[in-house]
């Protein structure tokens, strides 16, 4: 019967041994017939429980917690009728309230409002004009143009030639 710890430190080194348990941990633990709290504490997957288990302790030592299977809800056993004595009644449902302090006033006070949202403007100093005076706009753009000595003659239509 191998130790939990021992178990673990196969699977760390063996990777054969890490794929078998992987693939079929019931059966890779039974093969290394590891005890039923050690089976239990693998099962469970919490890493206290698991460290505890290393340490020497049982579960219920170390947490107060029994590791058995849970119980599959065939074998539980609801009684059919409620005895005579005992009426189920539920209380009245009412809508989930906050305490007061916790809730908010109506209406907030006008001090705690936001003013009303006006569209951002420059100041009167950083806005322009609305049309600038004439000595500061552009004259109108003409095409460029070469002088006229080094502009090319006007197109000639081709002359054809009928020569010898």
């Amino acid at each position: 019967m191998a130790t939990l710890k021992e178990f673990l430190a196969e699977l760390a080194i063996n990777p054969q041994k890490l794929g078998e348990f992987i693939h079929d941990p019931e059966s890779a633990m039974r093969a290394a017939e590891l005890s039923d709290e050690d089976k239990a504490a693998l099962r469970s997957g919490f890493a206290g429980v698991i460290y505890a288990r290393l340490a020497g302790l049982s579960t219920q030592d170390a947490f107060q917690i029994p590791l058995r299977p849970p119980v599959s809800p065939q074998l539980l056993v609801f009684p059919q009728q409620l005895p005579p004595q005992i009426t189920l009644q539920l209380p009245p449902q009412l809508p989930p309230q906050l305490p007061p302090i916790y809730q908010l006033p109506p209406q907030l006070p006008p001090i705690y409002q936001l003013p009303p949202q006006l569209p951002p403007q420059l100041p009167p100093i950083y806005q322009l004009p609305p049309q600038l005076p004439p000595i500061y706009q552009l004259p109108p753009q003409l095409p460029p143009q070469l002088p006229p000595i080094y502009q090319l003659p006007p197109q000639l239509p081709p002359m054809i030639w009928w020569g010898r």
